[in-house]
């Protein structure tokens, strides 16, 4: 199942829910099973910045995995979003394999841009 991630940019809106979901498939096109699975996603102003502008796990709500179908839903509440400013920032996503120690899949990554809010 180890491929190289995928290039996805994402792209949100600062004062509005962020809602993505996304299926991890095999070659073959048949939805990953995720029962054990545990995902986690950092945003960051540049990959080697050491500030973490959000983040995302399975632990802190922000990532959903929807078991046999391979739906991985990323969520960013109204109220978190009006904190990140207008920027284009870098993320990726991680899987962890029911052995985390064993298995980590790095699934996407991209820009991660946030968009201003006029209507207030």
């Amino acid at each position: 199942m180890s491929a190289p991630a995928g290039l996805f940019n994402l792209v949100a809106d600062q004062g509005s829910t962020f809602s993505r979901t996304v299926v991890w498939r095999d070659p073959a096109k048949v939805p990953i099973n995720l029962g054990g699975y545990t995902a986690r996603m950092q945003i960051r102003p540049t990959t080697s910045s050491s500030t973490v502008i959000k983040e995302l796990t399975t632990e802190n709500g922000g990532i959903t995995l929807g078991g046999d179908n391979g739906q991985i839903v990323l969520y960013i509440s109204d109220e978190d979003m009006i904190n990140i400013t207008e920027d284009k920032y870098m993320y990726d996503l991680e899987l962890l394999g029911p052995d985390a120690s064993t298995y980590v899949y790095k699934l996407l990554y991209g820009n991660f841009v946030v968009r201003s809010e006029v209507t207030r």
